[in-house]
């Protein structure tokens, strides 16, 4: 009788939404004392990429979505990763300003509302 070798397990959304929130820094604003700590996302990984991601930059999230269309056509190098990021946050640059000027002013009437 022969094994077979396991099947690799795959990555539920948590865990991707913690990649993502390792990468974005969430844990340096999060506030949970174990983030902090652990030097890394160690909560709750969907609520805290749910709470931020709204807030986050266009130009990070631009700049993301740019390196994992470079993952998928076969980037290897963390320079062609790069390259592609900046390429793309360049060529969204005007949708990116509109974006982030909106986000601006969503997050100052939210805070003006936190004020009361």
């Amino acid at each position: 009788m022969s094994r077979q070798p396991a099947e690799p397990q795959r990555a539920d959304d948590s865990d991707l939404k913690r990649v993502l929130n390792n990468y974005v820094g969430y844990w340096l604003v999060c506030g949970a004392g174990i983030c902090r700590r652990q030097r890394g996302c160690a909560g709750d990984a969907e609520a805290c990429f749910a709470r931020f991601w709204p807030w986050t930059p266009e130009g990070i999230k631009v700049g993301l979505r740019g390196s994992l269309t470079a993952l998928k056509e076969g980037a290897t190098t963390a320079a062609e990763l790069t390259r592609a990021a900046d390429a793309e946050v360049e060529r969204a640059a005007e949708h990116i300003a509109r974006v982030e000027a909106e986000q601006a002013r969503a997050w100052d009437a939210a805070q003006a509302l936190r004020k009361g």
